[in-house]
C-alpha cells in the first residue's frame, strides 16, 4: 500500500511553549521543557535548544498530575481536550514525544494504548491516522476497531480497517469492512467509489480482484442502480474497463439519472462500443432535450464513428450560437465540404454576440446559448477566438490575425497570441511575432514566461533563424536560470544549429539534476549519433530512455538511428517501422525512408517519402534527406 506523505497532517511536537510537563514512560521519568512549534514532519530531525531554569512556581506546578489537555494543544492535536484520564493523557503526550524523536512506531504504540483505554473517538481517530503514518498495520487495526466501537460506521474508519486488512492479506476482513462501507453510504455508489479508491491503491492487485469479486457478487448489497453505478466505477478504477462497461448499460438501463447515463455512454466509448454509447447519449438527451455537453459528446462519436451527416444533424439542433457553429463548420471541413464549411464560417463571423448581462433573457430563448454565456465571462472573446480558429483552418490568414487579437482575455488570451504570432511567422512578419510575444515574456508568471520563450524559439527555428533561437533561450535562462523546459529548449536548438557543445552541456546539466529523465536522455543520445560519431556514447543513453519510455515514438526513431549509424540495417528498420507505426511524422518517414534507401527497398522508401511530403512540404530536415541522396519524387 502507497501511503502519501500527505495522508495525515504533521501531528509531533504540538505541545505550547509555555507547558512544562513530568509523566512516566514506563520506568523513567521524561520531562519535557519548552517544546515549541508545529514540527514540519513527523521524521524531521528534532532541533533542541537549551532551555532557562524552571521558577519554584512552575517546577510545583509541573509535579501536579496532569487531568485535561489545554485547550490550545488539544485543539493543535484534533481532540476534545477533555481527557481526564491520567493514564490517557500519558499516553498521548508520550506518542508526541516519539513522534518528536522520528520514532514513528513507537509513537503509533502509545497511541493505541491511549485510543484503547480512552472512550473518546477523537483520540481513536488521532491513533488511526498516526499508525497510518507508521505503516503499522496491527495498530491500524487496532484503533480503525476502537473508533468504529465509538463511532459506528464512521466512513474514514472503515477505510482505514479495510487498508489494513488488504496490508495484512485479510481477504475476508477487507471484503466485509468494504461491505459495510457501501451499505452505510447514502447515496450506495458513493460507498464503491470509496471502496474504489481503497483497491485501487493496494500493491496486491491479486487480492483487489478478489475482494472487488466477492463484493460485486455479494447479495447483500443489491443491484439498484446506484449500487451498480458504483460497482461499474469500481471496475473501472481497477482497470477492467469490459466488467465497468457492462456494469455501467446495465445500471443505465435502469434510471434516467443524468449522471449514471453518462458515465455509462462514456465507459462504453472508451470500451471501444460505439452503439452501445450513441445509444446511451440518445437516451440522456431525451432526460435533457438540448444540452450542449450531451449533443457535442454524442455529435463527436457520430463524426468518429463516421456518421458525418447524423452528427451535423445533432449539432443542428443546439441552434446557431458560436460553438456549435464553429464544430459544425470544422466537420464539414474534414469531411472535405469546403463549401459548406465557408457558408458556415460567413455566418459565424456574422453571427450577433450576446452580452453577458443578457444570459436571464438568452436563457429564454436558447438553453443552450446561457450554457455557453455561463462558461466564460465575455461570450465576445470566445466567438473571436473561434472565428478565427476557422479562418485559420480555412486558409484565411489575415482574416484569423483580425479575430486573435480581439481574443484578448481570459483563459483565450495565451493561445489566441501564440497562435496569431505564429501565423506572422508564416507571413514572414517575423518582427511582428516577437513583438506580440514580448508581453507574455515580460509576465510576472513564470510558466507565461517559459512558453513565451519556447514559442518564439520555435518559430526562429522553423524560419531557419536557430542561432537567434539560441539566443532568446540565453536572454530566457538569464531570468529563470532553474527551468528545465528551457535548458531542454535551448538544447534542441542549439543542435539545429549544429552547437553540439552547448546542446550537450544542457542536456547533462539535466541529466545530472533527474538522471531519469528520459526526454533529456533520448535527445543527447540523438544528437551524438546525429552530429558526431560518437555512438559508444549514444546508445547507452537511448537504451536507458527506451526502458524508461519503451513505447516512445521519438525514443524508437532515435534507437532505429543510431543502428542505422552503427550500420545495423536490420535493427534500424525494425526500431524504425515500429516508431513510424506509432507516429507517421515527416521526420520519421524521412529516416525509415533513408534506411529502406540504403538497405535496397527503394520503392518503399520512395512511397513512405512521398506521403511525409503531402503531410508537411516544407519540412526540414525531410528536404534536407531527399537533397542530400539526390531523390526527385
Amino acid at each position: 500500500m502507497k501511503i502519501s506523505n500527505n495522508s495525515v497532517t504533521p501531528i509531533f511536537g504540538l505541545l505550547a511553549r509555555h507547558y512544562q510537563l513530568s509523566f512516566s514512560l514506563r520506568s523513567s521519568t521524561v520531562m519535557l521543557i519548552g517544546l515549541s512549534g508545529l514540527m514540519l514532519a513527523a521524521c524531521a530531525t528534532n532541533n533542541t535548544a537549551a532551555e532557562p531554569p524552571a521558577s519554584a512556581a512552575e517546577t510545583s506546578q509541573a509535579d501536579q498530575p496532569l487531568e485535561t489537555l489545554s485547550p490550545e494543544v488539544a485543539a493543535t492535536l484534533g481532540l476534545s481536550g477533555q481527557q481526564t484520564d491520567a493514564e490517557v493523557i500519558e499516553h498521548i503526550l508520550a506518542g508526541e514525544f516519539l513522534g518528536g524523536q522520528g520514532d514513528l512506531r513507537g509513537a503509533a504504540q502509545e497511541y493505541a494504548q491511549a485510543a484503547s483505554l480512552s472512550n473518546d473517538a477523537e483520540v481513536a481517530d488521532r491513533a488511526t491516522r498516526v499508525a497510518l503514518q507508521a505503516q503499522a498495520w496491527e495498530q491500524v487495526k487496532q484503533t480503525a476497531g476502537r473508533w468504529l466501537t465509538l463511532s459506528p460506521d464512521h466512513h474514514e474508519a472503515l477505510q482505514a480497517l479495510a487498508i489494513a486488512q488488504l496490508e495484512l492479506n485479510e481477504q475476508a476482513g477487507a471484503s466485509d469492512t468494504l461491505g459495510r462501507l457501501i451499505l452505510a453510504s447514502e447515496p450506495r455508489s458513493r460507498g464503491w467509489q470509496q471502496a474504489g479508491s481503497v483497491l485501487a491503491n493496494t500493491d496486491n492487485k491479486a487480492l483487489a480482484d478478489k475482494v472487488l469479486l466477492s463484493l460485486v457478487n455479494s447479495d447483500q448489497l443489491g443491484d439498484s442502480a446506484d449500487g451498480l453505478y458504483g460497482q461499474s466505477v469500481l471496475a473501472w478504477r481497477l482497470g477492467d474497463l469490459e466488467r465497468a462497461k457492462t456494469l455501467a448499460l446495465q445500471a443505465s438501463m435502469e434510471t434516467r439519472r443524468l449522471d449514471i447515463l453518462e458515465w455509462a455512454a462514456q465507459i462504453a466509448f472508451a470500451a471501444g462500443d460505439v452503439e452501445a454509447a450513441i445509444a446511451t447519449y440518445t437516451r440522456a438527451l431525451e432526460v435533457v432535450p438540448g444540452d450542449r455537453d450531451l449533443t457535442l459528446a454524442l455529435a463527436e462519436i457520430l463524426k468518429r464513428d463516421g456518421q458525418t451527416e447524423a452528427a451535423l444533424q445533432a449539432l443542428r439542433g443546439l441552434g446557431n450560437n458560436t460553438e456549435a457553429l464553429y464544430t459544425r463548420a470544422a466537420y464539414q471541413l474534414e469531411a472535405g465540404n469546403r463549401a459548406e464549411a465557408e457558408a458556415l464560417y460567413l455566418q459565424l463571423r456574422e453571427l450577433t454576440v450576446i452580452p453577458v448581462g443578457q444570459a436571464a433573457i438568452a436563457q429564454q430563448a436558447d438553453p443552450s446559448i446561457a450554457h455557453s454565456l455561463q462558461q466564460n465571462d465575455n461570450p465576445a472573446i470566445v466567438h473571436a477566438f473561434y472565428t478565427a480558429q476557422l479562418a485559420e483552418q480555412l486558409d484565411y490568414r489575415e482574416q484569423a490575425l483580425e479575430w486573435y487579437v480581439q481574443a484578448d482575455g481570459g483563459e483565450y488570451a495565451m493561445p489566441a497570441t501564440m497562435r496569431a504570432a505564429a501565423l506572422l511567422a508564416e507571413l514572414d512578419r517575423m518582427p511582428e511575432a516577437q513583438a506580440l510575444l514580448q508581453p507574455l515574456q515580460n509576465s510576472d508568471d513564470e510558466d507565461t514566461v517559459v512558453n513565451a520563450f519556447i514559442a518564439e524559439s520555435s518559430l526562429l527555428q522553423e524560419a531557419g533563424l536557430a542561432d537567434q533561437a539560441v539566443q532568446r533561450l540565453t536572454v530566457a535562462l538569464g531570468r529563470i536560470s532553474s527551468s528545465t523546459e528551457l535548458l531542454y529548449a535551448r538544447a534542441l536548438a542549439a543542435a539545429t544549429d549544429n552547437d553540439v557543445d552547448l546542446a550537450e552541456q544542457d542536456l547533462r546539466r539535466i541529466i545530472r539534476e533527474d538522471p531519469d529523465n528520459a526526454a533529456a536522455l533520448n535527445a543527447l543520445g540523438y544528437t551524438l549519433a546525429d552530429l558526431t560519431q560518437r555512438y559508444d556514447e549514444a546508445l547507452p543513453l537511448i537504451e536507458k530512455a527506451l526502458r524508461l519510455n519503451p513505447d516512445d515514438a521519438a525514443t524508437l526513431d532515435s534507437m532505429g538511428w543510431v543502428k542505422y549509424r552503427m550500420g545495423e540495417l536490420d535493427a534500424a528498420v525494425e526500431y524504425l517501422r515500429r516508431a513510424y507505426a506509432l507516429d507517421d511524422n515527416p521526420e520519421i518517414g524521412a529516416h525509415l525512408g533513408e534506411v529502406l534507401w540504403s538497405s535496397g527497398a527503394q520503392q518503399e522508401a520512395r512511397e513512405i517519402w512521398r506521403q511525409a511530403v503531402a503531410d508537411d512540404p516544407q519540412h526540414g530536415v525531410l528536404n534536407d534527406t531527399l537533397e542530400r541522396l539526390g531523390v526527385v519524387l
